[in-house]
């Protein structure tokens, strides 16, 4: 698990491992950039002119320092002071004195027509007005500089400026990175779009902020990395199909068999030892050939029944509803229905959340920590909110709605964030833009269903579900490439992903 930062966290911490902890900042900044080098000179030839264009702030402290350790080892670097350097920290007059003493040239003017790497280190994590003035001419600059070359490239030091570090939103204007080496732990902004693009290539250096400092500040939001698969039911040697969970799907309506599919099948290929399927009875036929490993119970609308449902939840250690299940009377009555019987853990997925908005009062029926995952489009239904806002700030969004309806949010997007009743947050980083088709959620549905029909807590299985969803995106993306992916890949994916951690525990 990694831990995930905002601009406020991160000060937290910075202050707490100087101010309490008493290292000294300036000793920070002076591994900041040394860290910053070290990414750097991997990219380098040797004969590029480097411009390091700095703020006033620490940020610009840090550029200053990579100026001079870089002009210390025979690059042609220098630095251009944005900003009035009466303004500037002590950090930074300390650092500049250094660059002086060290005879690495400093500009009066920003002129990057012989420049072939400019180190963008003007705004830092810190920033949270609109850049204005001098600066947004600064910025515009670098970033025309930029176009106009094929070689011209654009390192920002922690975060690009203008970035803001938690919402991933430009204030104003934001400097286009090719790449950004940031400091201590990743940023919120740089992991939600359009920062995610706007950052290029991220690297996390760290520079020796104590775990200490880490833990006294807690950041509120987290992702999961490889370590984080041992998380996964095990599957013991002498276990039988009873051992994996039951997981009941409510899916499918006339003409809409696909979603249903993927949903189940991805909540086989997850290992659920039994899956059951409540669908209509045009689907039968279809599920017995696509999804054999099923057991299929099908209804018509003079033969569904209330008890019908009851039973079907009964059985199972775990609900999804909605997949291609109809917005229409059938699916209210079949949502009705399992609210009434069902006493978790329960998947709400596509149409479940459609009636649910149209029933907003149902909300308060739901189980405790029922798992919600809505698209941004079904999330702007379910809260009165419009998309625009709601991709502005997408983890505080979803931590509203997780903390006042006591259920687990996993709002999807390009970066999906899984919001628990308690207001922790996952900001999932694996995917890519191949999923976006088709089918890719009613997959993630099933993984989910999958994970707590086998015995995982709920915000356990969603924030784990969305990590191995993406994985599987990533290995489908490997075969086919983003545009020619499909949901069916995906469930190819999740094979290729379960079989490696099966091979790594063998």
């Amino acid at each position: 698990m990694r831990y995930i930062t905002d601009g406020e966290e991160m000060r937290a911490i910075d202050r707490y491992t100087i101010d309490t902890l008493g290292y000294p900042s300036i000793l920070l900044m002076e591994r900041a950039a040394l860290a910053f080098v070290g990414r750097l000179q991997e990219t380098l030839s040797g004969g590029e002119r480097i411009v390091c264009v700095c703020g006033t702030g620490n940020n610009g402290g840090d550029g200053v320092a990579i100026a001079r350790i870089l002009f210390s080892k025979g690059y042609a670097s220098g630095f251009y002071l944005a900003g009035s350097e009466e303004k500037a920290s002590p950090e930074t007059k300390k650092e500049l004195e250094m660059a002086r003493n060290t005879g690495v040239p400093e500009y009066n003017t920003l002129d990057l027509r012989h420049a072939r790497v400019v180190v963008d280190g003007i705004f830092g994590t810190g920033l949270c007005r609109e850049v204005e003035g001098r600066y947004k001419e600064i910025v515009e600059t670098i970033n025309a500089w930029r176009a106009a070359s094929e070689k011209a490239r654009v390192w920002s030091v922690d975060i690009p400026s203008g970035l803001h570090a938690g919402l991933g939103r430009p204030l104003g204007v934001c400097v286009k990175a090719d790449a950004t080496v940031t400091f201590g732990l990743e940023k919120r902004g740089m992991v939600f779009y359009p920062g995610r693009s706007l950052a290029g290539k991220v690297f996390v250096e760290d520079i020796g902020f104590p775990k200490k400092a880490v833990d006294a500040c807690l950041p509120g939001a987290h992702t999961f990395d490889m370590s984080d698969m041992k998380r996964l039911p095990v599957r013991k040697p002498d276990s039988n199909k009873g051992d994996h969970g039951r997981l009941l799907v409510i899916a499918g309506s006339k003409g809409m068999a696909g979603a249903g599919y993927f949903a189940a099948k991805a909540a086989s290929r997850m290992g659920t030892g039994l899956v059951r399927m409540l669908t209509p009875e045009e689907n039968r036929i279809v599920y017995q050939i696509a999804v054999p490993e099923a057991l299929i119970t099908p209804w018509t609308a003079e033969t569904l029944t209330e008890d019908q449902v009851r039973q079907a939840i009964d059985w199972a250690d775990g609900v999804v509803i909605g997949p291609g299940m109809g917005a229409g009377e059938s699916g209210g009555r079949l949502v009705e229905w399992t609210l009434r019987y069902c006493r978790g853990p329960l998947v709400m997925d596509a149409d479940a959340l459609n009636i649910l908005a149209r029933k907003p009062e149902w909300l308060d029926k739901l189980p405790e920590q029922t798992i919600l995952t809505p698209h941004v489009g079904e999330m702007a239904r379910l809260t009165g909110k419009s998309v625009r806002e709601l991709k502005g700030d997408p983890a505080g969004y979803a931590r509203d709605l997780a903390v006042s309806r006591r259920l687990i949010c996993v709002m999807k997007d390009a970066a999906t964030v899984v919001a628990s009743v308690e207001g922790e947050l996952y900001i999932n980083t694996t995917g890519n833009q191949g999923m976006a088709s088709g089918g890719s959620g009613d997959v993630l549905a099933g993984v989910i269903g999958a994970l707590v029909c086998q015995g995982s807590k709920p915000y356990e299985a969603a924030r784990l579900g969305v990590y191995v969803h993406g994985l599987a995106g990533d290995v489908a993306r490997e075969k086919t490439g983003a545009a020619g992916m499909s949901a069916r890949e995906l469930l190819d994916g999740i094979a290729c992903v379960m079989k490696r951690m099966d091979t790594e525990e063998g």
